[in-house]
Formats: C-alpha cells, structure tokens, sequence
C-alpha cells in the first residue's frame, strides 16, 4: 500500500511538473502547412485567408552573408533586392539575446557552437543538432544567426475555459485562450494584471472594433503588441500603420468589466527558402544553403521567441472595452528603441492556435 501510495505521489508530481513546464512540441516542415507563409523580408504582401510569419534572423545571417560576398547576377529575383535592403539589423536588437557569426567549415561550427553554449546555455539549438550542415561538407562558407527571446508575465494571465470561435473567411474555428474574463479592479490580481495591459487604440472599423494593445512582460526593454485591425498590402505596411495609430492616440488602462480574449500559440517550423537557394547555386556554381527555423509560443506565461537562419554555399576555394482576438490580428515584438520588430506574425487563420 505505502509502494502504490509513493508510485501515485510520483506520478502526480511527473503530472504536475509536466503542467507547469509545458511540454515541447515537435518541428514540422513548413511544406505541411495549408495555411501558412514564412517570409525572409517585412515587405511581404499579407495574403487573404493566409498566416505570414516574420523573424529576424533570417535577415541577420543574409547582412553578414553580404558583408562578405557582395556579387549579382544580372536577372536576380525581387526577394534578393528586398533583402539587400537590410531593413533590420543588429543595431535593433540587444547583443544579450543573439549570436551572428560567418565563417568556412569545421572552425565556423564549433565558433558558433561555443558562442551559444555560453550565452543561452542549454535553450540554444546547436549545429549538429540542427539539419543546417546536412549534406555539405567542407569547405562551406555560412552565416549564421540565432535569437533567444523568453518574455515572462509579472502576474500570470487567466487561462480561459471558453473557447474563442476565430473567424476566417467566415469559419468559425473553437481555439484555446487566455487573458482576462473579466476585469474587476477590485480584485489584487487584477489590479496587477492591469499593469501588464495598456490599450493603445480602439476604434469602430468597417469589420467591427478595431484596436491595439500593448502587453508588458518582466523584461522593460520588450513590447508586445497585439493589433486586430484591417491589413494593408505587406506585413511592414501594416506595422507602419499600427505604428501610426499609436503615435496618435493615448493609452489607457483597462476599466470594470473590460473583457481580453487572446488565442494561444504553439509551434516549431523549419521552412527552406528555395528561390534563394537556387539564386545562391547559380551564383557560385554550387550547393547553396538558405534556411531557417522558428519556435513561438505564447499563452498565459508569456511568449517565448527562438528562431535560427543559416545561408550557406560551397566552393572550390573559399571566398468596457471587450478586447477579443476573435478574428485576424498582427502580433509583434521589438526593443522599444528599435525602428522594426525582430519578430512579427500577421495571423489569418487558426492553423497554428491550439484547439479548444
């Protein structure tokens, strides 16, 4: 009986510290997904019906990989130029929370390796574990650039037993939430969940209330912005127009009975951008390497962003509000200093949410 009592006590702490920790989920090919974009550039056009995901990194690798190799070819592909703009860069983001590095063959992994050991410890993805150097050996010239952010709530946000049904081209689809039922500044939790929102605009739009809030975590250098608004044509054009709206109007907290609703996200997507790849190939004559992989997370915690991009080529030789995120919104993170976010989600459709 005292065996059985110790193996159920064991259980429920496995229980319980799989709950609090949460489990991790597995990668996936972006080729598995129906409903979802990944760009390398801002200035992607938002698709209707279609998520479209941004992070940095892929950026951070391709300016190294130019400051290296600044060749063209005479009929170049319109995401190159893009590229070439370098619209986020280092000075956007705080050295503590990425690593950005090239280099040729054997010596440029265990650099890279030894870098993200000592600054992120054991949340790093490291290259042999990765499928970056799959097939390619030496020599190999890579830029490489990873990014950790782990942005944790002061105060925890309620997990919602109701669902919320997202709309999208007009199907309801019943997902996971979190965020605030309902506001009562009454109540000490509360009180201190209202120090983590300010509402930054609200507005009646042609699909209804449109606004923007801004979500605060443990780290005063980040901001979350949640905006469910009305697109416009590319994901930078939409930030720029967020941006707008911010600068005009006023923030506010949260009043009695005020109402937050935000769908929780998961995933871990591995996406190979193919028309750099083959642009890179003619260029060099040779296997090329244009890759990234992204991880987020967001629920009542807080959000967590990890994401990882390596381009790569070979050789001969080296050279009473109700704030309800019912229906498409964008979400982005950035340093309050920064002009661009280093990472941004236009989200359309309820794919990567967690079903209720």
């Amino acid at each position: 009986m005292l065996v059985e009592k110790k193996i159920i006590c064991f259980l429920l702490i496995l229980l319980l510290t799989s709950i609090l920790t949460g489990q991790e989920i597995t990668a996936i090919d972006s080729k598995e997904l129906q409903k979802t974009v990944i760009t390398s550039h801002m200035e992607a056009e938002i698709q209707p019906g279609k998520n479209l995901i941004y992070c940095s990194t892929f950026q951070l690798a391709w300016n190294d990989f130019r400051d290296s190799f600044s060749m063209h070819l005479s009929d170049e592909p319109e995401v190159i130029e893009l590229l070439d703009k370098k619209l986020f860069s280092k000075e956007d983001i705080s050295e503590d929370c990425y690593v950005a590095m090239t280099g040729q063959g054997k010596e440029i992994v265990e650099r890279i390796n030894k870098a993200l050991k000592e600054k992120f410890k054991g949340e790093a993805w490291l290259l042999e574990k990765s499928h970056v150097f799959e097939n390619h050996p030496d020599p190999l010239f890579l830029a490489y650039a990873f990014l950790y952010k782990n942005l944790i709530f002061q105060e925890e946000f309620e997990g919602l037993n109701e669902p919320i049904y997202f709309q999208s081209n007009g199907e309801p689809v019943k997902v996971k939430a979190f965020g605030i039922k309902e506001f009562s500044p009454d109540k000490e939790k509360h009180q201190n969940l209202g120090k983590q929102v300010s509402i930054l605009y609200y507005d009646f739009g042609k699909t209804g209330f449109n606004f923007i809030i801004k979500l605060t975590s443990k780290s005063p250098d980040d901001e979350i912005i949640l905006a469910k608004i009305e697109s416009k044509k590319t994901l930078l054009e939409t930030i720029k127009s967020v941006n707008e709206c911010i600068k005009n109007t006023k923030p506010r907290g949260l009043g009695h009975g005020d109402v937050l609703k935000i769908p929780k996200l998961d995933y871990d997507i591995g996406h190979q951008y193919s028309d750099i790849e083959r642009y890179l190939a003619m260029w060099v004559d040779g296997p090329a390497k244009a890759y990234q992989r992204i991880r987020f997370k967001f629920n009542e915690k807080g959000t967590i962003v990890k994401s990882e991009a390596a381009v790569g080529v070979e050789f001969e030789e080296i050279v009473t509000h109700f704030l309800n995120f019912d229906r498409p919104f964008l979400i982005y993170l950035k340093q309050k200093d920064a002009k661009y976010p280093y990472f941004a989600m236009w989200i359309d459709n309820s794919e990567l949410m967690l079903k209720q």
